[in-house]
């Protein structure tokens, strides 16, 4: 078992969510109001791309992850890879569990950036609590990945790959039964269809894409001007495996 050190993270960032539909809800979809509610902005100044961004491929291996508490050790796999500039990731996969409601309905891979010398958080080029992450699967330009966060130092994003049916069971949106009957029937509907859409923005595509691929490269612009790519090979033994295991588990669900 090849020994692996995670390195410090700072606060994450979000790129779904879900939650119940209320009457205020309603009342503001009704009024034409914004469906999305910032509580506040953060303004970064972000340097110009730079020119002398890199590609490089993550080696994946498996490595075992001990609770300090319990003593109870995890199997998980994580790869990692330096750019010329002097920056570096660590990149993990992470499967929910079905079976117990995880979280995620899928796969997650969670990119982590750093300054390669000192193991400091390099923080992604933010820009007001938002970014857009540029994403290839299989040679063709897919949409980008949309991720938000609270804090504007984050340097830890997850893109998602998600199981269709468990995904549909996450963005179902709870109806009040003042709201279930047929004059509400089209607002409700527009509500769910944006709740879809803005889950599956924050995705790289279903997991059934992610394992039929050959290739993911994500490009990922940091606070530094740098926008160095990873690419990411599916059928990588070790995260194909690890893939492949977590998809059994949502098949075993839908049965």
């Amino acid at each position: 078992m090849k020994h692996f050190t995670p390195f410090r993270f700072t606060v994450s960032s979000e790129n779904w969510t879900t939650g119940r539909l209320g009457l205020g809800d309603f009342l503001h979809g009704l009024c034409g109001a914004s469906l999305v509610v910032l509580a506040a902005y953060v303004v970064c100044d972000i340097p110009p791309v730079r020119g002398d961004n890199s590609r490089q491929t993550v080696e994946w291996h498996p490595y075992d992850d001990k609770d300090p508490l319990t003593d109870k050790v995890t199997h998980r796999i994580a790869g990692q890879a330096e750019f010329a500039d002097g920056n570096m990731v660590q990149v993990f996969a992470r499967c929910a569990d079905a079976a117990t409601g995880g979280r995620y309905p899928g796969l997650s891979i969670v990119i982590g950036t750093f300054e390669a010398s000192s193991r400091a958080p390099k923080p992604y080029a933010w820009q007001k609590n938002a970014i857009e992450l540029p994403l290839v699967l299989n040679d063709r330009q897919r949409p980008a990945v949309h991720a938000y966060t609270e804090n504007p130092h984050a340097n830890l994003i997850s893109i998602g790959f998600y199981d269709p049916a468990a995904a549909k069971r996450l963005t179902h949106i709870d109806v009040p039964p003042i709201m279930q009957i047929d004059t509400f029937r089209p607002v409700v509907a527009m509500k769910q269809q944006v709740a879809w859409d803005n889950f599956v923005a924050g995705t790289g595509g279903t997991l059934g894409e992610f394992l039929q691929a050959t290739s993911i490269r994500v490009q990922l612009p940091l606070v530094d001007g740098s926008a160095n790519v990873i690419e990411i090979d599916p059928q990588d033994a070790t995260l194909k495996a690890y893939a492949a295991q977590c998809n059994a588990q949502f098949q075993v669900r839908a049965r």
